[in-house]
């Protein structure tokens, strides 16, 4: 069994969950298909057409690591949908796992928590006693949603001082490491309505000592879950009184609480599917013998 990696904004993730499971990362252009390889796969919408060539040709299993909002384009796309179909399926969001359901027949086994470094876990020189540099800090896709948003945010608050990408510049964990860690509050502002929370960017966050600002989600579970850990409420509000919020669980905590017994029973489920495959292989290749 192997992970498979898809795209650069996976690895600390791919690398974070490898320790798990105790599991070899490989990136696309260092990984060769294998015969009844077995891959856990980060990012597998990059690639959805060449996954199920592969996935047929080599006999191959996938566990797939859902990481997209069901409104983005991959959903359009239907090679992602049938590759879903035919995988062991985690989703980070409880809406996702039921409207994947409903909409696409597509069933999840259980919800994933993101797993990241800390920033001593990351190789580069922080002074963590020093003072946050920036107050306020966001990266995500580029929207006039956002921008429109962010701008009247600044207009509130204009004593607050901001780091913002909406270009891509740091889908390098280690350097996207040392400006979030250098920030008091990340803000969750999300790129389609109805979307599922921003998870992915939220946990990164308490994983670098920050405070996480969000309005409130479409997945009621989800907010239920995490409001020991997220500042959830209107953005303008949030923004106009921050000097004034309270202090939130850090992600010791949220480790402690969340994140590991959802992983127990992730690596369950994977050490089941593994096995189930192995004997399945093993039926199989004593059928032909017997043939």
């Amino acid at each position: 069994m192997k992970i498979l990696v898809l795209h650069n904004i996976f690895i600390e993730p791919a690398y974070a969950f490898s320790k798990y499971i105790n599991c070899q990362i490989y990136k696309h252009n260092n990984y060769k298909a294998e015969h009844r390889d077995i891959l856990i796969i980060f990012g597998a919408h990059n690639a959805a057409e060449s996954l199920l060539k592969i996935k047929n040709e080599y006999d191959m299993n996938f566990i797939i690591i859902q990481s997209e909002q069901l409104n983005s384009q991959c959903f359009l796309i239907p090679f992602y949908k049938e590759l879903l179909k035919n995988s062991l399926v985690f989703d980070w969001s409880y809406h996702n796992i039921h409207l994947l359901k409903e909409n696409y027949d597509i069933t999840c086994k259980y919800i994933f928590s993101w797993c990241f470094l800390k920033p001593q876990q990351v190789k580069f020189n922080i002074d963590f006693n020093s003072n946050k540099k920036f107050d306020i800090f966001f990266a995500g896709v580029r929207t006039i949603e956002r921008e429109n948003t962010i701008s009247h945010l600044k207009q509130l608050n204009p004593n607050l001082k901001w780091f913002v990408d909406l270009d891509y510049r740091l889908t390098d964990y280690v350097k996207f490491t040392s400006v979030v860690s250098r920030c008091k509050y990340v803000i969750n502002i999300p790129a389609y309505d109805g979307s599922a929370l921003e998870m992915h960017r939220i946990i990164k966050a308490l994983y670098c000592g920050c405070q996480v600002l969000s309005s409130y989600n479409i997945d009621k579970n989800l907010v239920t879950n995490m409001k020991e850990y997220i500042h959830f409420g209107n953005l303008n509000e949030l923004i106009t009184n921050i000097d004034n919020l309270e202090e939130k669980k850090n992600i010791n905590c949220y480790i402690k609480n969340y994140e590991q017994p959802i992983m127990s029973k992730i690596i369950t489920y994977i050490k089941e599917f593994k096995q189930d495959m192995e004997i399945q292989q093993a039926i199989e290749d004593q059928n032909e013998m017997i043939d």
